[in-house]
């Protein structure tokens, strides 16, 4: 009769106590490594932050300081913080044996916005970062109703700070023009929003030669480009 070949089972019955041994010992183990004090948080490092305080970040990160870091979710605690309308990135990283590391990178203001009587700060993608105030006037304004886009603002902002000129405030009129007011108190009538790449290169220029005169300007018409109007102060 031929001897039929033991199955892996059968080989190791042999063994199957000192197999359960092993894996009761190593359960008990993860437990009481995943219990051990000394892996609970004992340091909280933060840095980046100007703008939002520590005590925010950490309110926003939740961490359990009851629990070993090396089971919490640290990429859930990076959401939650850049959850904070000033927070642009955060990453938070562990260190042996219960330290952890917030890094963090602040939206910058780069506008303000206003739009149906509020005024609020906005950075250059156009997220709120909260309300704007007296000490945000060196900032150009966005200013738009309801069903006006502000992106195309930002756009014009953009390209004049490109041409070397500072805009004070840019809106759209009752026709859907754009009109930009510089700082000096110049109005620039620019038009079509699709245009104002080809029309505000000539701002400076213009501005650069009746300035010369006696007379003190207050608007310069682009809407017509082959024709552009320099409207003086009465």
């Amino acid at each position: 009769m031929k001897r039929r070949r033991a199955t892996p089972a059968q080989r190791l019955r042999p063994f199957w106590f000192l197999i359960g041994l092993v894996a009761v010992l190593c359960l008990v183990g993860g437990y009481l490594l995943a219990m051990w004090p000394a892996l609970r948080p004992h340091r909280v490092e933060v840095s980046g932050n100007r703008v939002v305080s520590v005590t925010a970040i950490l309110a926003s990160a939740q961490i359990d300081y009851g629990a070993n870091i090396w089971l919490q979710n640290t990429h859930a605690m990076a959401t939650r913080i850049e959850a904070i309308p000033y927070i642009r990135t955060a990453s938070v990283h562990r260190r042996l044996p219960g330290t952890i590391n917030i890094t963090v990178t602040e939206r910058v203001p780069y506008a303000v916005l206003e739009k149906n009587g509020a005024r609020n700060l906005v950075d250059e993608t156009l997220r709120v970062l909260g309300p704007a105030d007296a000490r945000d006037a060196a900032l150009p304004v966005l200013a738009v109703s309801s069903n006006q886009r502000v992106d195309q603002l930002a756009i014009v902002v953009d390209q004049a700070e490109k041409a070397q000129l500072e805009p004070a405030r840019v809106s759209f009129d009752e026709y859907g023009d754009v009109t930009m007011k510089l700082r000096g108190g110049i109005d620039v009538l620019l038009g079509d929003p699709s245009t104002t790449a080809d029309k505000m290169p000539l701002v400076k220029p213009i501005l650069e030669k009746v300035d010369r005169g006696p007379r003190k300007v207050a608007a310069i018409d682009l809407r017509a480009l082959t024709t552009p109007v320099v409207v003086y102060a009465r």
